[in-house]
């Protein structure tokens, strides 16, 4: 905000500075010689001249300045939200809309009304974040990406990418590292990213199909750094690398049941369920190293974890002896 706030006083300062122009020469009397008579008319051009310059130096600051106010400005207005609501979310949140929108509309220039939009802001200032897609069955659909220029620098989609699932790492223009199988990088050229997906809705009457396609589907997710440059991540379903495994540890469902659930092999979740195992002392590291602090972090965890496995089958056994309460699950 503080390099945006810079450069909108800079356009200011040039575009008045192109206002008020150069010193106006002083109108040569009838005394006036030749010789001044030219020097005041050399003043006078090269006077022209420094204020067409100022100018015209004050319009290309606002062209090149203009598109990152304006994108910021349209950033705070659709993202300033505690949580998804009508056109707007939380940064590296998505808000899918669920029917077309009405003539009071206007947070944006002219919506598509044969189209429901899944809208994104996404910050790549700290890490790469991971867009999933679902299947949508031959349905047309994209996911344009906008840089805070206005540039659109890649755009999934049934024209691009086709509609078989997806996963994509927009990552920001600093960032670099190695990218887990099933994973396509797309390099974006500023931190600031806006992703304006619209799928295809054929009236009203086509809305159930479509949130259909929005409700498990397009899914913006932070992906691990370090997960990503170790190459621990194992993506078979990007948006349920976290959900599964933690599903899978609850005990809420049968391995089989997840795995029909979510469409994954019962190895995948199995191996997300390690990682977790593995990896989730590195979570709460706050810094320390060492690997005897790793081992003690990865016995109290286990430990935890069998806890609340015993504490889960003695209240489901407790509550097995009460028809009543059983018949409410």
């Amino acid at each position: 905000m503080r390099k945006l706030s810079k450069l909108v006083a800079l356009i200011a300062a040039v575009t008045l500075l192109a206002a008020c122009g150069g010193p106006k020469p002083s109108t040569s009397s009838p005394e006036t010689t030749p010789v001044a008579a030219a020097s005041d008319a050399n003043v006078a051009a090269e006077a022209q001249a420094k204020e067409k310059q100022a100018l015209e130096a004050g319009v290309e600051a606002v062209v090149y300045g203009l598109p990152l106010v304006i994108m910021d400005i349209t950033r705070l207005k659709t993202s300033n939200v505690a949580r998804p609501e009508s056109f707007a979310a939380p940064v590296n949140q998505f808000v899918n809309v669920r029917e077309f929108p009405d003539a009071s509309f206007r947070d944006v220039v002219r919506a598509n009304v044969d189209t429901l939009y899944s809208s994104a802001w996404l910050d790549l200032s700290k890490e790469p974040i991971v867009l999933s897609v679902p299947d949508t069955k031959g349905r047309y659909y994209l996911m344009p990406m906008i840089d805070a220029w206005t540039n659109i620098f890649a755009s999934p989609g049934k024209r691009t990418t086709g509609t078989k699932p997806g996963h994509f790492a927009i990552s920001g223009p600093g960032w670099s590292g190695a990218l887990p199988g099933g994973v396509t990088e797309l390099k974006s050229p500023t931190n600031m990213v806006w992703i304006i997906g619209r799928t295809q809705t054929n009236g009203p009457q086509d809305y159930a199909a479509v949130h259909a396609i929005q409700d498990p589907g397009a899914t913006v997710d932070v992906a691990d750094v370090g997960a990503i440059r170790a190459g621990r991540i194992d993506v078979g379903v990007v948006g349920a690398i976290a959900r599964v495994p933690l599903q899978a540890l609850r005990g809420d469902k049968t391995l089989a049941e997840l795995a029909q659930q979510h469409d994954i092999h019962p190895n995948q979740i199995t191996s997300w369920k390690s990682q977790l195992l593995e990896h989730a002392p590195e979570l709460f590291d706050n810094g320390h190293s060492g690997s005897a602090d790793s081992e003690r972090r990865l016995q109290e965890l286990h430990a935890k974890i069998g806890e609340l496995t015993m504490e889960r089958d003695f209240l489901a056994n407790a509550l097995g002896r009460f028809p009543a309460a059983s018949a409410k699950r």
